[in-house]
């Protein structure tokens, strides 16, 4: 589901020192199973607005709306892969199985609707920064017969842990 690779060598002693105090051997622990505000919102904003990461939820991430889970029901792909002992490789497929209108349009539930590609760095126990890259079908692009067209947006923000 995914995988685990860790760094051997510290930045300097003073870096791996501080580092394992706080437990970061493996980043995917402080990801998992918290959770994270979305930007800069208050994770209590109307009801509430935050994120999870798990291997265990569909697509490996659920983002939520005034306290209600927003995902889609489409079939997805995702993978979590660990660059290093701070930093987090996150994809995600989404594809338009369980969306008539877009098996209907591409041909095939299998057709990619969406890709998502997450650099999470892991800045302590409480904060993380995101890189995303976030790659849409280009619905206005679609023509017969041809390959659909994909339009391309990045975005970053800092994330906190929420309150328990």
């Amino acid at each position: 589901m995914f995988g685990i690779l860790i760094k051997r060598a510290c930045v300097s002693v003073l870096l791996c020192v501080c580092w394992s105090a706080v437990g970061h051997a493996d980043p995917l622990e402080t990801l998992f199973n918290k959770k994270w505000s979305l930007g800069s919102m208050a994770c209590d904003f109307k009801g509430g607005v935050y994120q999870e990461y798990s291997p265990k939820i569909a697509g490996g991430n659920h983002f939520y709306m005034n306290g209600k889970i927003n995902n889609s029901d489409q079939k997805q792909w995702f993978r979590f892969r660990v660059l290093d002992d701070r930093t987090i490789r996150y994809e995600r497929r989404i594809y338009a199985e369980n969306n008539g209108l877009m098996v209907q349009m591409l041909g095939s539930p299998t057709a990619l609707v969406s890709k998502t590609i997450s650099i999470i760095k892991i800045e302590s126990e409480t904060m993380m920064s995101t890189e995303s890259k976030v790659y849409r079908l280009d619905i206005k692009s679609l023509k017969p017969h041809k390959a659909p067209k994909f339009d391309v947006s990045t975005s970053r923000s800092s994330n906190t842990l929420c309150p328990s």
